[in-house]
């Protein structure tokens, strides 16, 4: 490493048993110390998309906020060539790309990356290695869906007793015009209308909920009053505007204290 309070990165070396010599061929002044490492454990990689973690495959927008977070006991083999992130086969360019400018420990690197993507499916590959040389590759698939469209995942819990949380995509190259969750009776009786600027992050109290992606919005089981509701089914219709043109989607939505 070139100072004390630098990560250690390895080298290859030889031994001599003989004249009990270790010879290696560097290329500058640094600090060295020989080490027996049994790691054979490669770095592990997590991706979170707009905020929220993705495993394997999963939706995006068309230009989404991808977060790499590279982990490894060890440490992380922090050399530029030795990190690549490709996008279909291709290397992410660096105005695509941040690296962090310091970073306080090897053993953790987090990557941004803001890719442009067309309508279809994506194939994301990230590269890594350790001080050891343990090297992986990790792979993740992300669609774009064609069109206009909201993706509902659901609402949880479900049944709920407090409150429930409505998930759901907003398939769309822009931000929705409106967007709201109306919840009815089982008789059709509207009893309580969520809009998109509340039930907010206060830092975001332009109605987050309307933003292309994911999204998140919550019902604490009271009417419009705030009276709480009854313990029964009621029906939620999630509702989104863009351009003229409207989605509903309705689901079913169990209070049971």
């Amino acid at each position: 490493k070139n100072s004390p309070t630098q990560p250690w990165v390895s080298t290859q070396f030889s031994g001599d048993a003989v004249n009990y010599e270790i010879v290696a061929q560097v290329q500058r002044n640094a600090l060295f110390s020989p080490f027996i490492s049994n790691d054979n454990r490669a770095p592990q990689v997590e991706l979170s998309v707009d905020g929220r973690p993705l495993r394997e495959s999963g939706l995006v927008s068309n230009n989404p906020s991808l977060y790499l977070l590279i982990q490894d006991e060890s440490g992380i083999n922090l050399q530029r060539e030795k990190v690549q992130v490709n996008l279909n086969d291709i290397p992410v360019s660096d105005d695509k790309l941040i690296f962090p400018d310091s970073l306080q420990t090897n053993s953790i690197l987090g990557l941004t990356v803001f890719p442009e993507l067309a309508q279809g499916r994506h194939n994301l590959s990230v590269v890594s290695e350790d001080v050891n040389g343990n090297r992986t590759t990790a792979e993740f698939e992300l669609v774009v869906a064609d069109g206009f469209d909201i993706i509902v995942y659901g609402n949880y819990p479900n049944p709920f007793s407090d409150q429930t949380i409505f998930s759901y995509f907003v398939n769309l190259n822009d931000d929705l015009d409106e967007f709201e969750i109306r919840i009815y009776t089982i008789s059709g009786r509207l009893i309580r209308r969520i809009d998109s600027d509340i039930n907010n992050d206060p830092l975001d109290p332009d109605g987050g909920a309307r933003r292309k992606g994911y999204n998140e919005l919550i019902w604490d089981g009271t009417d419009k009053d705030g009276i709480e509701v009854a313990n029964g089914v009621y029906f939620a219709l999630l509702r989104g505007s863009y351009d003229g043109e409207t989605l509903e989607k309705i689901l079913k939505v169990v209070k049971l204290r």
